[in-house]
């Protein structure tokens, strides 16, 4: 009985046999509430990483259209538990499987179909703000600066108390509040209106994100670095483009709102990007955060400040990291610069 792990029974028992036998040694035991809580964020903490780990291995369009097929098999025929994974999986294949299309349009100069906007519709229905910055960074790199930032406007209003593997700066009492709201709230509806996650990109749809941020998939740049990538597994990320929300939500709107010559907007998203990195040091990606306001500060004409950026996500992680190329495009500038004034 001491080995059944279900909500820490065995543990549990132990520890009331033990109490009893030695009095003075009373272990504290965490309520069942929190032991409910802490069960509920693993299962959404491992969820996130299916999803992640979904999205590395999607590498060919036959890979994914292989998971559709099963998905939508077990949707048809399998018990109830297995049909509502399979509906909550379903758009996230079929985003992905959209991007892809959409980047090799993007990449042979064709526009893309109406059944390439269907999969994108039926991505919606997985993680609404993750796959609408998709589709906004897709429109953007077509060229539909006007519907990328309609697109963006809304995704700006879906905002709240987030989870998954976005990294949130939430106040104490906005953490409770999650944390009660999730035991209340089915997990499939908490998954699709609550839960965020981290915008991946791979080299499959990589015409679909700014060009600036291609240079994540290259982090890893001498042979040091190769070697510290054990296990090779863990490390596998660091071959695709991986963003947090929020900040890559206020890039794109920089990137559009200039591009629009909407001069307050794109000023408002640079400051929404700054002060996002104010309150999220050390937090999820932030080096490629601060590499995207590093390029913004590029785009204002300001070498000065996008320097201090790339040397700041630098100095938080020397190896594995953008900046490293980032650093060297701005001597190069610099030296370009002293030579003309000559």
């Amino acid at each position: 009985m001491f080995s059944i792990e279900m909500d820490d029974l065995g543990t549990r028992l132990y520890y009331v046999i033990y109490s009893v036998m030695f009095p003075q040694g009373i272990t504290d035991l965490k309520p069942r509430a929190i032991m409910n809580e802490l069960q509920i964020s693993d299962c959404y903490e491992w969820f996130s990483s299916v999803g992640t780990g979904m999205s590395k291995n999607m590498n060919t369009k036959q890979t994914i259209l292989e998971r559709l097929e099963m998905l939508c098999f077990k949707n048809d025929n399998n018990t109830a538990l297995e049909k509502e994974a399979a509906t909550v999986l379903i758009p996230l294949v079929c985003g992905g499987l959209a991007s892809i299309h959409t980047s090799r349009c993007i990449y042979q100069g064709k526009p893309f179909t109406s059944d390439i906007l269907n999969l994108y519709r039926l991505s919606f229905d997985f993680d609404l703000l993750y796959n609408m910055l998709k589709f906004a960074s897709m429109l953007y790199c077509k060229g539909q600066y006007e519907a990328a930032g309609k697109y963006l406007t809304y995704c700006e209003g879906l905002l709240g108390v987030l989870c998954g593997n976005t990294v949130v700066v939430l106040e104490t009492k906005q953490q409770k509040q999650y944390m009660e709201k999730i035991i209340n709230t089915p997990f499939k509806d908490m998954l699709m209106r609550y839960t965020v996650f981290h915008v991946i990109f791979t080299q499959q749809d990589i015409h679909c994100v700014p060009q600036h941020l291609v240079f994540e998939m290259f982090r890893t740049i001498t042979d040091e670095d190769r070697q510290q990538r054990h296990p090779e597994n863990f490390y596998e990320w660091m071959d695709l483009i991986v963003i947090d929300t929020i900040p890559f939500l206020h890039y794109l709107q920089y990137l559009t709102h200039r591009q629009l010559n909407q001069r307050y907007r794109k000023l408002v998203a640079l400051f929404n990007l700054a002060y996002y990195i104010s309150l999220s040091e050390c937090r999820g990606n932030i080096d490629t955060t601060l590499n995207m306001l590093g390029h913004c500060c590029e785009l204002e004409n300001n070498l000065h400040l996008a320097w201090l950026c790339y040397i700041r996500s630098l100095r938080l992680y020397p190896r594995h990291n953008a900046a490293n190329w980032h650093v060297v495009m701005i001597m190069y500038q610099h030296i370009h610069r002293c030579r003309i004034r000559l």
